[in-house]
């Protein structure tokens, strides 16, 4: 059963794809657009709404987190207007929100997004490196977690 929160995570998401990082134990994990997710000192938290442990607007990361900051970002962000509109907030610039959460990556870790389209990023700053499709259920819109890295020296 999910939070009962608009737009949270489906059931069991966070639990079956963080098996994919079995070392984030030991990363600087960011859950951006974290809504209900409760506080950890496994990750840090960062939105506009809910309890994060960091309230900011994802299109301005580099202001608040130094460059390289992070290993692993998992990103839940709103998949339409109407969805922004429901949580209050204007539609997200993908394209800019990904460049942001580039800027605070170590070189060689990941962006883990989960969203309904695969948002346009330049290879400069990440590199799609898997994708996995999710179906809740009948009826229910149908959505990908996009695995992208950042390349460079590490």
């Amino acid at each position: 059963k999910g939070s009962g929160f608009f737009g949270s995570y489906p059931p069991q998401y966070l639990k079956r794809v963080s098996t994919l990082f079995p070392e984030a134990l030991e990363w600087a994990v960011m859950h951006l657009f974290s809504g209900s997710l409760p506080a950890s000192d496994a990750y840090t938290r960062v939105d506009l709404r809910g309890r994060p442990d960091y309230t900011l607007d994802a299109h301005e990361l580099r202001t608040k987190f130094s460059r390289r900051a992070f290993n692993l970002i998992y990103a839940d962000p709103p998949y339409n207007k109407d969805a922004a509109t429901r949580y209050g907030f204007p539609m997200i610039n993908r394209k800019l929100v990904l460049e942001q959460c580039s800027a605070v990556l170590q070189p060689g870790g990941f962006v883990v997004w989960l969203d309904t389209v695969w948002p346009m990023i330049s290879k400069k700053h990440l590199v799609l490196v898997g994708a996995i499709g999710i179906l809740r259920s009948q009826n229910h819109v149908g959505r990908f977690c996009f695995i992208m890295e950042k390349k460079g020296l590490v």
